[in-house]
């Protein structure tokens, strides 16, 4: 099959930002790249690849925070892709997908020996140290920091199945229709698992005395 032919400029400085895009003429242009990709253009990936790398990096680095782990399950998630990008229907976004991908391969990951309790305590330490910044409050800001430790070790003692919709709905703020893409099951069981999962955490931060200092 012939590569498709050359893209307008006006099309890579629209992705770019050089030209006022919204969000629909992203999403139209990206499409379009994934269809000249799969007829065999390289350029056409190459661009999919540069334009979609750094959300794809933080997503990963979110859960496993750690920069190199996060660079390699980055790189290991467009290998894959671009290997089964023939399999790529259109039924969602091209990134909902790519994403589907990264969290399958993070999964992976997680099961090695010790990793998923490395990556939690990272996970843990990183959010301990991003509450507010200009709280005026030396020890409210301490009393946050203690309080976001203890959130993410009760969230890294969840259930896989729990834990994941938690981190989507609760830490990230996902849209559960998007959140049931990702994780491959239905809106009614992310939000089963993510309420089930909230009801933990609730229990557990009462137990150990913090609830009453949500904010």
């Amino acid at each position: 099959m012939s590569p498709a032919p050359p893209k307008p400029a006006r099309h890579l400085r629209a992705l770019d930002g050089g030209a006022s895009a919204s969000e629909d003429d992203r999403c139209e242009l990206i499409e379009r790249l994934v269809r000249e990709a799969q007829a065999g253009d390289e350029q056409a990936w190459t661009t999919l690849y540069r334009h979609t790398y750094d959300g794809l990096y933080r997503h990963i680095g979110y859960l496993v925070q750690d920069p190199s782990v996060a660079e390699d399950l980055t790189q290991e998630s467009f290998a894959r892709a671009c290997s089964h990008l023939e399999r790529f229907d259109g039924r969602s976004r091209f990134e909902t997908w790519l994403h589907g991908i990264a969290i399958n391969i993070v999964r992976t990951h997680w099961r090695g020996s010790g990793r998923r309790a490395r990556a939690h305590h990272r996970l843990a330490r990183h959010l301990a140290h991003a509450g507010p910044a200009r709280t005026g409050n030396p020890e409210l800001s301490h009393t946050r920091k203690q309080r976001a430790a203890a959130l993410l070790e009760i969230v890294a003692a969840l259930p896989p199945k729990l834990r994941e919709a938690y981190v989507l709905v609760d830490l990230r703020e996902i849209e559960r229709t998007e959140a049931a893409t990702l994780l491959g099951i239905s809106v009614a069981n992310v939000s089963v698992r993510a309420s089930r999962a909230r009801a933990k955490v609730r229990e557990e931060l009462t137990r150990r005395g913090w609830l009453e200092l949500q904010p």
